[in-house]
């Protein structure tokens, strides 16, 4: 059997209390609908995304109950989880298939869908990426059992790989441009003709709409200049890209907190000028929207990011502070560079300037007419 990836933001839920699942968790939550107790009733399969704990539950269809209810990863880690499912060890029942998100590393788990056992653990890429990684599943070698299949998650390129359960590599391959270092989001559907598609898209790119499909047998082409046991990535390419995680978290809070649209454009104009000064006054080259104070030499511009984007966000959306700043510490914590502190600090002297010079816009004041003639909504 074949079992492939589905998200589901918060509007899209066919199941509203899902998003009641996790206490005092306000964020996005990754939702998978499948029979896991094999009672015919379709069961739910869920877990937090960005900002909340590694927390896998499995909710009885029939009868609402909790099912199965486990974490993958060490509690205090907030990077959101991948999800997939797939009868990995061939006992007929849907196995859970979880991957670490930002911060964690390309971090594989399997848990049995009949007890919550461990089946798989391992990485799917160098361990020192902190991107995060993907997950699905399909039998891509014909043995009655559904394999792992990995995606590189952000920092990376596009690097598929696929594991059978007792952690054998069947399958590693590029899909795409090679170049690129969005990482790649993988599926998989059933095909009972030829065996399970592969289905591949970039994040970021026409969400929804750039899937492609390919048959199981592109998975055992050969990779060109890749060593199947080590990362295929150079070194720059292992910090995952912060500006678009933040940005991500900023339209989530945006619609969590259902915020107008006038404020909603104030919001993240603030935070990505903020973010650009700072790491303009750290790289030079453009003229900066508010004067900034000469960063010291090797400042660190992921770290002001980071630091830029949390206290502004913190700001803007105060009830959120908490899921901010489990992000800001986890990718703080994945970064070496040695002048981080530095970053910390030219980061937090571009969020002050702009919400000081912002402080009097008022987007609340502008006024809507309802209707449909010209100027109004």
């Amino acid at each position: 059997m074949t079992y492939y990836l589905k998200l589901l933001t918060l509007e899209e839920r066919e199941v509203p209390a899902v998003s009641q699942l996790f206490a005092n968790f306000i964020g996005e939550v990754t939702d998978l609908p499948i029979d896991v107790n094999d009672d015919g009733v379709v069961d739910l399969v869920a877990a937090p995304m960005v900002g909340g704990g590694p927390h896998i539950k499995v909710i009885d269809g029939k009868t609402g109950a909790e099912w199965l209810s486990f974490f993958a990863y060490a509690p205090e880690f907030h990077g959101g989880i991948s999800l997939g499912v797939g009868d990995i060890n061939g006992d007929g029942r849907a196995d859970i298939i979880t991957g670490a998100g930002i911060g964690g590393g390309p971090h594989v788990q399997a848990f049995s869908g009949v007890d919550g056992s461990e089946l798989f653990n391992g990485f799917a890429f160098d361990s020192n990426l902190r991107g995060g990684v993907f997950v699905a599943s399909g039998d891509f070698d014909n043995d009655g059992r559904d394999d792992i299949v990995t995606g590189a998650g952000d920092g990376s390129g596009p690097h598929v790989r696929c594991f059978n359960v007792e952690g054998n590599l069947i399958g590693n391959t590029m899909i795409g441009d090679v170049n690129s270092r969005r990482g790649i989001r993988v599926g998989c559907q059933a095909n009972d003709s030829s065996g399970p598609v592969l289905l591949t898209a970039i994040p970021g790119e026409s969400r929804g709409q750039s899937y492609r499909g390919f048959s199981g047998q592109l998975l055992n082409s050969d990779v060109p200049n890749i060593d199947p046991n080590s990362s295929s990535m150079p070194n720059e390419a292992t910090k995952p890209n912060v500006v678009t995680i933040w940005n991500d978290l900023a339209l989530r809070a945006i619609r969590a907190e259902k915020t107008a649209p006038p404020r909603a454009a104030l919001a993240l104009a603030i935070v990505h000028t903020a973010i650009f000064d700072a790491v303009n006054a750290i790289e030079g080259g453009y003229e900066s929207y508010l004067p900034q104070a000469e960063a010291p030499r090797g400042a660190s511009s992921a770290a002001a990011a980071i630091e830029t984007a949390f206290r502004t966000m913190s700001s803007l959306f105060p009830t959120r502070v908490e899921d901010f700043q489990k992000l800001r510490d986890t990718q703080l914590g994945t970064l070496s560079e040695p002048g981080n502190a530095d970053g910390i600090v030219v980061g937090a002297a571009a969020a002050a300037g702009i919400l000081t010079n912002r402080a009097s816009d008022q987007p609340t004041a502008m006024l809507y007419t309802p209707g449909s003639e010209p100027s109004q909504l």
